[in-house]
């Protein structure tokens, strides 16, 4: 007999993953931590639609009745910003857009999977290679230059570093810096004290044991343990869904929907209210 979900069941396996309740508020550096640790990966700001968890929707849960509806709000997004920097301050997470190309927290047990997915060696002239394949732009190229002597080089560092070679154009060192953290070359470690100014860290330096691990999984394997967790929180998803937020290629996506079909960990028999087209569910 085939499964049958309604949109509220869905909304409540979604609520309490993504901590959409006031009994499971996300209000300490520790709770925060703990829910990134949960869900695995989520976007750090509003997920629209519920595509992702995100801590921004873990922070501003329900309101409590004797809160008044500014001041929470006010309160939320303060400790929002706060655990934005604290987090990745502290190595405590990964830290870039990644998701959706979107800023992204990544739990240290996660992020192997998603490194293994980069195509990175964790080799210190990796970059230098992929430029010479057209891998990476030629501005990407130069601000990973800058990482030649030091680790950390906040926004404005390695602005002026690269000003000294002649002007740089605003959005293409946006872009690339966009670049360098969707491909996993550098990510945030910290914030700088003038607003608006990171200060980044090569992945291979900031997360060295996760790199090392990395090298250990093969595609497939990351694939299949992001995409468990991913129906995990979410409970199901259609293809266009899974591929709007890992960007793999349709083969890839059928590949490891096959594999956990076989393991018995999500079905794809189950009908959903206001869904079309293939579902696959859950089955934890």
């Amino acid at each position: 007999m085939a499964l049958a979900y309604t949109s509220t069941d869905i909304d409540r396996w979604r609520a309490r993953v993504h901590r959409h309740s006031p009994r499971v508020t996300v209000n300490t550096k520790r709770r925060a931590l703990n829910f990134i640790d949960r869900v695995g990966f989520c976007l750090v700001f509003r997920a629209e639609g519920d595509e992702l968890s995100s801590l921004w929707q873990a922070v501003h849960g329900p309101r409590p009745d004797d809160i008044p509806r500014a001041q929470f709000e006010k309160q939320a997004s303060a400790f929002l910003w706060e655990m934005k920097q604290a987090l990745p301050a502290e190595g405590a997470v990964y830290y870039g857009k990644l998701l959706l190309h979107r800023p992204t927290m990544i739990s240290l047990e996660f992020l192997p999977y998603f490194y293994a997915l980069s195509g990175r060696t964790g080799e210190r002239d990796e970059y230098v290679r992929a430029a010479n394949r057209g891998e990476i732009s030629s501005m990407a190229r130069r601000i990973m230059e800058t990482f030649g002597k030091r680790s950390h080089l906040s926004t404005r560092q390695i602005r002026q570093m690269l000003q000294k070679s002649g002007p740089v154009a605003t959005g293409s060192f946006a872009l690339a810096m966009n670049e360098l953290q969707s491909k996993m070359y550098i990510a945030k470690g910290d914030e700088d004290r003038r607003p608006f100014s990171f200060t980044w860290v090569p992945v291979r330096v900031l997360f060295a044991a996760q790199v090392r691990k990395a090298r250990h999984i093969s595609a497939e394997q990351a694939r299949r343990v992001i995409l468990e967790q991913h129906l995990r929180n979410q409970l199901l998803c259609t293809l266009p869904e899974i591929r709007k937020v890992f960007r793999w290629s349709r083969q890839e996506v059928y590949q490891t929907l096959g594999e956990l079909l076989r393991r018995g960990i999500i079905s794809s028999e189950a009908r959903v209210e206001g869904v079309s087209g293939h579902v696959y569910t859950y089955l934890g």
